[in-house]
C-alpha cells in the first residue's frame, strides 16, 4: 500500500507556462504543482544538473526562488524538477548531482562534463581523463541516478564500462556498479551507509 509522506497537498497546476531561470540558463517551462513548501515544473532539456542548484520559476505575474531538490522524466522525454522553495539563491558547492550528461564511446556510454556550447549546435565536452573534443549537442544523452542504475544493469555493458573507466582514470578502483554511480552522481552521504 502507498502512502502520501507530504505534509502539505500539492496543488496541480495544470502544466500553466512558466519561465525558469538557473544560472545563465533562462528557458520557458511548465508548472505541474505546487505546494505551500515547493513545486514541481517540466518541460525541461538539462544537460546537467546539480542539488541545491538556485531557480527561480516565473509565473502569473510572480517569481518564486527556491532550489533544485529532485528530477524525473517526463513522458515526452523532457525532464520535470521538483523545487524547494527559498529565499536564499546562493551557490553553494555542488555536493549531488541530480542530472548528468553521457556520450558515446566504445558502445557504452560514458560521463563527460559539457564545457561550452557553439552557435552552430555543437557542444565541448570534456572526458574523465581531461580531454576536451566538440561534437553535436544531440549526441549527448541524460540520466537520472535511478536512471543510469537500469542503464548499468546489463553485466556486458557494465563489465566494459568498468574497464573504459579504469582506462581513463586509473587512480582508482573500478570493480562495481556502486564505483561508477559514487563518480557520476557524488553525493555528500557517499559511502556512508549507502
Amino acid at each position: 500500500m502507498s502512502q502520501n509522506r507530504r505534509k502539505f497537498i500539492r496543488i496541480d497546476a495544470g502544466k500553466s507556462p512558466c519561465h525558469v531561470k538557473m544560472g545563465a540558463i533562462s528557458t520557458e517551462a511548465v508548472l505541474i504543482n505546487e505546494s505551500i513548501h515547493g513545486l514541481c515544473v517540466g518541460g525541461l532539456e538539462l544537460l546537467f544538473l546539480p542539488a541545491n542548484q538556485p531557480i527561480v520559476v516565473e509565473y502569473d505575474g510572480q517569481e518564486i526562488g527556491g532550489r533544485c531538490r529532485s528530477a524525473a522524466r517526463d513522458i515526452d522525454g523532457k525532464f520535470q524538477i521538483g523545487v524547494l522553495k527559498s529565499e536564499d539563491l546562493s551557490f553553494h558547492d555542488i555536493e549531488e548531482i541530480i542530472i548528468n550528461s553521457y556520450v558515446e564511446f566504445g558502445g557504452c556510454k560514458i560521463i563527460c562534463i559539457p564545457c561550452q556550447f557553439h552557435k552552430d549546435g555543437q557542444i565541448s565536452v570534456q572526458l574523465l581523463d581531461g580531454k576536451q573534443f566538440q561534437l553535436e549537442a544531440s549526441l549527448l544523452t541524460q540520466f537520472t541516478r535511478q536512471e543510469r542504475i537500469e542503464n548499468l544493469q546489463d553485466d556486458d555493458t557494465l563489465d566494459q564500462l568498468l574497464s573504459i573507466y579504469a582506462a581513463l582514470d586509473e587512480s582508482r578502483s573500478w570493480d562495481s556498479i556502486e564505483d561508477i554511480l559514487s563518480l557520476e552522481f557524488p553525493t555528500a552521504m557517499a559511502g556512508v551507509g549507502r
